[in-house]
C-alpha cells in the first residue's frame, strides 16, 4: 500500500473526525473515490483527497469547523465552493496532499458542485505574469519621465491589455451536476485499512462520471471535458 504518507492520512482522519463531530454527512468523491474502489488506494498524481458534503449540512457550523482546523495546526483555504485543508510539515517545510472538501448545493432535483482551477502550466503562467509586471513597471517609469513619448505610452497600453487578458483568462470554472438521490444514502468502503463513507450506489456513480469502462484507466482524461456529470464550463 502506498501513495499516502502519515501526514496526509492524519489530515484526512482529522477532517473526517471533525465532520462526524459536527454531524456533517460526507463521502469520498471524484478521483479519490475512483482510486479507492478501483485500485484500493488514492492516485499518486492527485494533489488532493476529494470529499463531498452538502451545503445545507455544513453552512451553519462552517465558521466553527474552519476555526477548529486552524487551531489544530492545519492550513485552510476557505472559498465559496470548497475548503482546502492541509497540514504544514515544519520538519521538511513541505505541504502534503490537500483534503479538498467539495460543497454541493441543492438545485431543484440535483446537487451542484463548482470547481475553479488555473489553466495551462501554473509555473509558466507565474513566470509570464512576473515578467510582464517588470516590463510594465519599466514602461510606466519611462512614460512618467518622458511624457511626450507617445510610442512608449502606446506600448504601455498594449502591454496593460495583454497583461489584463492573461490575468482574466487564467481560471476555469467547472460545474458538476448529479441527481440528488446519489447522495441520499451512503455506505462504507475500506482504503488504507480504514473505513470511509461513499455513495451507496458508488459503482453507478462512477459509471456516470467516468463511463461504462470506469475500471479501465484512461490516459489524458480531463474532468473539464470528459466527466459524465459535467454541466457547464466557463473561463475567466
Amino acid at each position: 500500500m502506498q501513495y499516502l504518507d502519515k501526514n496526509e492520512l492524519k489530515t484526512l482522519d482529522k477532517v473526517v473526525s471533525l465532520l462526524q463531530e459536527y454531524e456533517i454527512k460526507y463521502w469520498l468523491d471524484q478521483g479519490s473515490l475512483l482510486g479507492a474502489v478501483r485500485d484500493e488506494m488514492f492516485f499518486s498524481w492527485d494533489h488532493d483527497i476529494d470529499l463531498g458534503v452538502l451545503q445545507s449540512d455544513i453552512d451553519e457550523v462552517r465558521p466553527k469547523f474552519v476555526i477548529n482546523l486552524r487551531e489544530s495546526g492545519y492550513k485552510v483555504k476557505d472559498t465559496e465552493h470548497a475548503l482546502k485543508i492541509s497540514l504544514h510539515n515544519r520538519s521538511d517545510n513541505n505541504v502534503n496532499k490537500t483534503v479538498d472538501l467539495r460543497i454541493y448545493k441543492k438545485v431543484s432535483k440535483y446537487y451542484e458542485a463548482k470547481l475553479k482551477s488555473g489553466t495551462g502550466n501554473k509555473r509558466v503562467n507565474q513566470l509570464k505574469r512576473r515578467l510582464l509586471k517588470k516590463v510594465q513597471k519599466f514602461i510606466h517609469k519611462i512614460t512618467y519621465r518622458y511624457k511626450n513619448l507617445n510610442r512608449f505610452r502606446l506600448i504601455y497600453n498594449i502591454l496593460f491589455f495583454v497583461y489584463s487578458e492573461i490575468e482574466e483568462s487564467k481560471y476555469r470554472t467547472v460545474i458538476f451536476r448529479v441527481e440528488s438521490d446519489y447522495f441520499d444514502e451512503l455506505t462504507s468502503i475500506t482504503v488504507y485499512g480504514k473505513k470511509y463513507l461513499a455513495p451507496k450506489n458508488y459503482q453507478q456513480y462512477l459509471k456516470l462520471k467516468y463511463g461504462a469502462n470506469w475500471r479501465t484507466p484512461i490516459k489524458d482524461w480531463k474532468y473539464w471535458e470528459d466527466d459524465g456529470a459535467l454541466f457547464k464550463v466557463s473561463y475567466k
